[in-house]
């Protein structure tokens, strides 16, 4: 089966992409004939056919619009080229990678009402309108708990799930090259934030919580995926944190994206992340061997409190850092245990059925 993966080529600037190689990556092992075409940014240019991406042992060649149109399966990881689509007749598997609530949100909060930007159908309608089309077969979320909240706009007989998503382990690993925190910024305890900002999910509130956790254990707080301005400084707000930070002597590095985060996370002991889902950075995190602080109700992490109650949430962090001081990093292999949940093993089947449902 020829199996033809549709998304923006964006390597370190984007988790759709991040996610999309990895179907491809898991494709190639499962013996399919995969391939990934850059269907360019949202007006469709912009696209780089040919280029290579072999991080983690991994070669990935990028293809146009015409290597996929012998295809078997179409995988849409986003929209691809509409005028294109129309010459083809390939079934089609669209995956939901973004939470229900960050679609929904900036469609709802659509600013400057009356102007085009607002009227126009935002991500949440486009899913709806994807979740319609007869080549539609099937629409693929990787979250249990984000399935009633999609239920509304895909049709009952096209839900599939497969209950967690997937991360390449065979680039994510605990063993492998680390990367060196600078003398003067390391801790005895290094913990990370390095969540994505988005319109549901921020760290501002998880960042006063993992500050009270890091005095309290006499860990050192590492800042990464930071928005920073045109300039290369992080906004006028956050910089107002970041002071207050670095006079309680806990701040470490400070850095925007990064393209070698299997490294950090492997100086890292400790991740903190604001998502209540199972994100890219759990999945990354946990797969390199760091233990996770997360939101009540997020299912694999090894720790859990409130982030909106800066105190619980710091003693959350404050347990994390002296079950490590015990358990040692990886708390003992409890971590490595739990990581298998989002391995190619275990979720490779779950796709390859629904591909083979599709097909036949």
């Amino acid at each position: 089966m020829k199996v033809a993966h549709f998304a923006r080529y964006a390597p370190n600037a984007c988790g759709l992409y991040e996610a999309a190689r990895d179907f491809v990556r898991l494709d190639v092992s499962a013996g399919y004939g995969a391939i990934f075409v850059d269907k360019g940014d949202r007006e469709g240019k912009g696209r780089q056919p040919g280029a290579v991406d072999d991080r983690g042992g991994y070669r990935l060649v990028v293809q146009d619009y015409a290597a996929a149109k012998d295809a078997d399966l179409f995988v849409c990881h986003d929209f691809p080229d509409s005028a294109w689509l129309m010459e083809t007749k390939a079934p089609i598997l669209f995956v939901f990678h973004g939470k229900p609530l960050d679609c929904f949100r900036p469609e709802q909060n659509a600013q400057k009402a009356g102007s085009r930007a607002a009227c126009e159908p935002g991500a949440y309608s486009l899913l709806a309108q994807a979740a319609r089309w007869p080549r539609t077969k099937k629409c693929l979320t990787m979250w249990q708990e984000h399935v009633e909240f999609w239920r509304p706009i895909i049709p009952e007989d096209k839900i599939a799930c497969t209950g967690d998503p997937v991360i390449d382990q065979e680039r994510f690993t605990p063993e492998g090259k680390t990367w060196k925190i600078p003398g003067e910024l390391i801790g005895k305890w290094n913990v990370m934030i390095a969540d994505s900002w988005r319109a549901d999910t921020d760290i501002y509130e998880i960042f006063h919580g993992a500050l009270i956790g890091c005095l309290r254990a006499g860990a050192r707080l590492h800042l990464y995926g930071l928005e920073l301005t045109t300039d290369q400084k992080c906004l006028p707000c956050w910089e107002l944190l970041i002071t207050y930070g670095q006079k309680l002597g806990l701040l470490g590095e400070r850095w925007a994206r990064v393209a070698d985060m299997e490294e950090r996370y492997r100086a890292m002991d400790l991740v903190v992340t604001a998502n209540r889902s199972t994100s890219r950075i759990l999945m990354e995190a946990m797969s390199c061997g760091c233990a996770v602080v997360g939101p009540t109700g997020n299912r694999h992490a090894q720790f859990t409190a409130h982030p909106q109650d800066a105190v619980e949430f710091g003693d959350a962090v404050c347990r994390a850092v002296n079950a490590l001081k015990e358990g040692g990093r990886g708390l003992g292999g409890v971590v490595a245990k739990a990581a298998k949940a989002f391995g190619y093993e275990t979720f490779g089947p779950k796709l390859h059925a629904i591909y083979k449902e599709i097909v036949r």
